[in-house]
């Protein structure tokens, strides 16, 4: 037997991507040091980076049809 898994990749980068965003708003509470601040703002920039590839990968990917 075989298994088809349609695993979406464009809508696991965006997950990924929101993730990374909102790991780097917690790392930016105000009561951790400045070190982990610039973490938190590398993070939140590699996260929205990754999002917006995620959804323009969403969005101009070819449409598979089964026929």
């Amino acid at each position: 037997m075989h298994y088809r898994f349609d695993w979406d990749r464009t809508k696991a980068t965006i997950g990924c991507g929101v993730l990374l965003l909102l790991l780097g708003l917690v790392l930016i509470s105000p009561v951790v040091a400045w070190l982990i601040k610039a973490v938190g703002w590398v993070l939140i920039v590699i996260g929205i980076v990754v999002v917006i590839l995620g959804v323009a990968s969403w969005i101009f990917a070819p449409r598979h049809r089964d026929l």
